[in-house]
Parts: structure tokens; sequence; C-alpha cells
């Protein structure tokens, strides 16, 4: 994980007051914390009058360390990367891909050719790349949003500050401008002319994005740019004939095996693509952990899990098995706040936790850490640092799950040992897996049930349309700015290119069937692999988010909807509502 600071200004008194910003912002602040390893500053004209001036902040997790930002001495271009390339383009075994990536870059010779390169990336990313002798800046995110970059445009004197966090303290000197996310509708490109600058906009195909409303003056070309062999979601209706005859009974364990029999061809493909997922998650680093670093020999964990035994994280576990070195081991990371006067801790994420880990394999350590929070903790962290990370998100649900996000990464918890007495333990992971995109492709969510209910199949397939289109709007580039505060990167298989594109194309009667009861019939093609897997406890558990599994729903007592605005997150400056 790295961090983006980067401003595009006509102004001459910008030079101290960023600055200013990145004395704040780095020396253990929000941008330094992203990425520990390396801090750079560089300044750029692109004419007489605009200048860009960026910081960067690395995370090294792959090859020999690049110093951000990286400049080009020949051809005038410099990258600020915050991003993973798994494939599409490639990667020599321990070489860095910010290197590769800016060497593709500056080789470029027109727009095709810059776009091409990033439609091709497989992997998450946010980038801005200048081109002085061009005087361009290109910026963006990958058509998932899988990475944070936010945006300040202010509308006086049109400075553009694009940031990987929010930063509180721009405000003072820019009114009227507000931080946004950036919207994943695309790419952008900045160029510098006689009366100041303008921006186009190159939009993916595979969303329904549209650009924030503050760049909807710039240009947005007819051309869509297209991931590689990427299927569009299939939005066939079934007929009769299309469905699986259901068996008479309507026992759990019978109904998964004989799905999983059924739809076999389709299982083994589902497995094998998703474990290709983790594996270009787990592997293609340096096998270092927070502590280590340097030691490539290093024999703590490199690996975690968001784990709360459901069954998006519990498949991850089990391929992250197949995937990770035998000697090495994996954290599964399980948070539980507090509840009620007697400080219980046995939410129901702990417990499922607990019986999901008793069908993982036994040949290996798993780190099973649990992660109390007490009320007065989670206020306190919540005001001294997650609440300027989930901004500029505001609602009770961003809240909710920001902080159980930002305590679970952390990492710090106990562990029971082999006489049942608890061990304090912090994670020493740089790699989190989280199993976010799993219900939005397979009929997780209860709005999905309720359009199937309402509509049948036309409404179901017009929901998750509407998902997979609207992914990289949800909550993504939070999540990221929250794992990442740890020095650590969050990564979604379940949200790899290739994995995506499978399901897409598959028809929506073999990913689920909403004619069966809850607990089955959503993401019944998951639980049939984890069936075919012999996950039989996990293949059978009902959905179940993170703010009411680890109860930090019902930490402070509060009686709120997740869409309303989140009082507690008012005090950051410059965030009013």
């Amino acid at each position: 994980m790295c961090g983006i600071l980067c401003l595009v200004t006509g102004s001459e008194c910008s030079d101290s007051f960023f600055r200013g910003i990145i004395s704040s912002a780095g020396n253990g602040g929000l941008l330094q914390r992203r990425g520990p390893d390396y801090q750079g500053y560089m300044e750029t004209w692109l004419d007489s009058t605009w200048k860009v001036l960026s910081y960067s902040t690395v995370l090294h997790m792959r090859g020999e360390l690049c110093k951000q930002p990286v400049c080009n001495s020949t051809s005038g271009g410099i990258l600020l990367w915050n991003g993973e390339v798994f494939g599409g383009i490639q990667v020599p075994d321990l070489a860095n891909d910010t290197e590769v990536l800016i060497s593709l870059l500056d080789n470029c010779k027109d727009d095709e050719q810059i776009l091409s390169v990033f439609k091709q990336i497989q992997g998450p990313y946010a980038f801005v790349y200048i081109k002085k002798n061009q005087r361009e800046l290109w910026f963006g995110r990958d058509v998932f949003g899988r990475r944070s970059l936010t945006f300040l445009l202010n509308p006086n004197s049109k400075d553009l500050y694009l940031s990987s966090v929010a930063l509180s303290q721009i405000i003072e000197l820019n009114s009227g401008g507000q931080w946004k996310e950036l919207a994943a509708a695309g790419i952008y490109k900045l160029v510098v002319g006689e009366s100041g600058y303008k921006i186009d906009c190159f939009p993916w195909k595979h969303n329904t994005i549209t650009p924030n409303e503050e760049l909807r003056s710039s240009i947005v070309h007819d051309s869509l740019l297209e991931l590689p062999n990427f299927h569009s979601l299939n939005l066939t209706i079934p007929s009769t004939d299309d469905l699986i005859l259901l068996p008479d009974s309507v026992d759990i364990d019978k109904v998964l095996t004989f799905t999983a029999t059924n739809l076999q061809q389709e299982c083994e493909k589902f497995l094998e693509k998703l474990k290709l997922a983790v594996y270009r998650r787990v592997s293609g680093h340096s096998y270092v952990c927070d502590k280590c670093r340097i030691d490539s020999n290093c024999a703590m964990s490199h690996i975690s899990v968001m784990f709360s035994g459901g069954i998006d994280s519990m498949m991850l576990a089990y391929l992250a098995d197949q995937c990770v070195p035998k000697n090495q081991p994996i954290d599964l990371l399980n948070v539980a706040f507090e509840t009620g006067s007697g400080g219980s801790y046995d939410v129901p994420d702990r417990v499922t936790g607990r019986l999901a880990l008793t069908e993982l394999a036994t040949d290996r350590l798993w780190n099973f850490v649990e992660i109390d929070v007490t009320k007065e903790e989670l206020q306190r962290y919540r005001k001294e640092r997650v609440s300027e990370l989930i901004w500029p998100l505001n609602s009770v649900l961003d809240d909710s799950i920001g902080c159980a996000m930002w305590f679970a990464s952390r990492g710090r918890g106990s562990i029971v040992s082999a006489d049942g007495s608890k061990i304090l333990y912090t994670s020493t992971s740089r790699v989190v897996l989280s199993g976010l995109g799993a219900d939005e492709q397979l009929g997780g969510y209860s709005r999905h049930r309720s359009s199937f209910q309402q509509n049948g199949f036309d409404g179901l397939l017009a929901e998750i349309d509407l998902d997979v289109s609207r992914i990289s709007a949800r909550n993504l580039g939070r999540d990221d700015r929250v794992v990442s505060d740890h020095g650590k990167e969050a990564r979604f298989p379940f949200l790899d290119e290739e994995f995506v594109s499978f399901l897409n194309s598959l028809p929506i009667e073999k990913k689920m069937d909403l004619r069966l009861p809850r607990g089955v019939g959503e993401k019944l093609l998951l639980r049939a692999c984890a069936t075919k897997c012999g996950l039989h406890s996990t293949a059978r558990l009902a959905k179940r988010a993170i703010q009411f599994g680890s109860r930090i729903a019902k930490c402070e007592n509060r009686k709120e909807k997740g869409s309303d605005v989140c009082d507690r997150l008012h005090h950051v400056q410059g965030h009013k509502t």
C-alpha cells in the first residue's frame, strides 16, 4: 500500500502550505502510516503558471524498493502508484511493478496507448501519472475502485488536490471546496492550456458510474475502456427447463450435496478460478512480515484473513492454505465488540469463527486472533484515527463497518494456547484477505431475495446487474483507507477480474436459487463448492454482516438506520452535514 498526495496549482502561495501538509500527513500521519518504508516529494512545472506538487509514501511489497514519485528524466514522465499488478501485464519475478509501469507508460506515443496500459492491468490501483513534456496529468482508479483516491477542487483558484486520504487541514485554505471520493468512472486526463486546464474522462465500459459533479464539465469520451476478455453479466432469464429440479427434501445437506453433483463442472471451475485469485494475492511479494521487512526467511505470519467463520472468509482461508507454504502461519482475524455490562465477547462471529476453525487443515499453524474491543477503546480510536479515514463518507453503516475493519486489520488481540490460557498477540501480516464482493455477485443480500420475491428473475437480475456495475461506488475506498492505516494491504480475491468475468458468464440460476430458503439459496454455487471441499458446517451458515456479527452495532446501544448520517463522525474538521 502506498500514499498519494498531489496538488495541481497556479497559485504562488501553495508551496509552503503544501510542505506544511506533508509535515502533518507524513511524519507518522495519515499518509506515512499507509507507506512506512519511504516518502518522497517532487515539484514539476507544466507551463509558466501551472505546476504539480507531488508527495508519495511507499509500502514495499515486491521486488527492490522503488522510491516514489518515480521519474524518468528523459521522457519527463512521473508516476505516483498505489496498486498491485496481479496479471494482464508481465512483471518478472521479484521485479517491482511500479518500475515496469513507468517504463511502459513512458514508451506510449498517444492517449490510446496509455489507456491500453491501464485497461490491461489486472489488480487494484489508484494512480497519478504526469507527462511533463505534454503538459498532462493522468489519474484514476481501477474499474472496481479497490484503491482509494479522493479529490478536492477549489472553485475559486481551481487548485486540484488528489489524495489517498481526505486531509482535513486542506479545507482551511479552500473555501467552498469539499473532499469527495473520486468516482471510478474511468481514466481522467488533465491538460494545461492557455486559459487554464481542462479534464477529459475516458469511461469504463463495465460500470455505470459517472464522473463527480465537479468534474462533469469535463469531456466524457464516447469510446469505452473495455477490459480484455471480460464477460459482461449474463442477463438471460431462465426458462422452466433451465431450473434445477429441486429434491423433495428441504434438508440443507441433501440440497447442497445434490447441487454440488448437479453443478460439478461449475464447481470445479469456480474453485479453480478463485484459487488462482487467492494465489495471485498471497504470492509474488516478498515473504516478510511487518516486523522483519528485510529477512526473506522470516517465519512469522505474512498473510491474514478477515475471519468471521462465514462462508466467504472460510473459503478464502481454505484456499489460502493451499497457496501459502505450510511452514508459514496464517492469521485469522476475528473481531468482537463488548456487549452488556459484563464485558462478554461471545458474539455471533466469535462463535462461528471457532466452529469454522475446526474444519480447517490440521497440518498448518492457524493463529485465531481474538480481537476484543471495549466501548471506551472504540470511542477513543474512532475520534483519534478512524473518523478521518472514513471521511468523506459519513453514514452509520460507514462508521460501523469502518471501525470494525480498522480494529480487525490492526490485528491486536490474543490467541488461545494449548493449555487454554490466552496469550497476547499482534498480527505481523502485511496482506489482509477480505471476502468483499461475494454477496454482490452471488445474491447474498436480503434485497436480492426481496427483488426475486416481488419480480422474479427479472427483478433479481436487475438488482445483481446494479450491484456488479456499481461495485466501485460502494465501500472499497473506505476499506482501503482503514486497513492501510496499519501499513497493510486489503486484497479482494472475489473481485479478481478473471473470477468476476467467470461469474458474469454463468446464467443466474447456476449461481443462486432464491426459491430455496435463506441460508441455502443465496450464494448457492459457493455453498455447493464448500460442501465439495468438506466444509459442511460453514456451507449452511446464513449471511451475517460484520456490523451485526461483531456486535459493533449494539456496542453503543444506538437505534439508528445504516443510511443515517452518523453524528459520531461530525468532529472531523470540514466535515459538515
